[in-house]
């Protein structure tokens, strides 16, 4: 991923200078540039496919949190300013407060009818 990529050349430092910080707190004091650079394209491709995850109760109360997931096939899709689908979530915490892997899952609707073939894009 790069600037062309959509992300500006302040972006990609800003990930640069995170991915040291990261590499510096897990105990690698002046990481070489190879491995900020390698975890930098770890960092950018997560900013680029996550999706923002409301508290549980999908309602806006500033109390409980926000977060964000990867999902493995949703992620893939094609964004577009004219979406296809829309993406909704059906997440079920175990307990107030807690989400682990597998509580939850993303579904895709289109929003129109899509023709034999057509792509679906979000």
């Amino acid at each position: 991923l790069s600037a062309g990529d959509g992300f500006s050349a302040e972006a990609l430092a800003r990930i640069e200078v995170q991915a040291a910080e990261v590499l510096e707190a897990a105990g690698r004091a002046n990481p070489p540039s190879e491995q900020v650079r390698e975890l930098g394209d770890v960092l950018l491709r997560w900013e680029a496919n996550r999706f923002l995850q409301r508290n549980p109760s999908g309602r806006a109360e500033p109390t409980l949190p926000s977060s964000f997931a990867v999902f493995s096939m949703v992620s893939r899709l094609n964004h577009s300013c004219e979406p296809s689908a829309d993406v909704g979530y059906m997440f079920q915490p175990l307990q107030s407060g807690s989400a682990v892997p597998d509580d939850g899952k993303c579904v895709v609707c289109a929003t129109r009818d899509l023709k034999a073939g057509e792509a679906l894009s979000i």
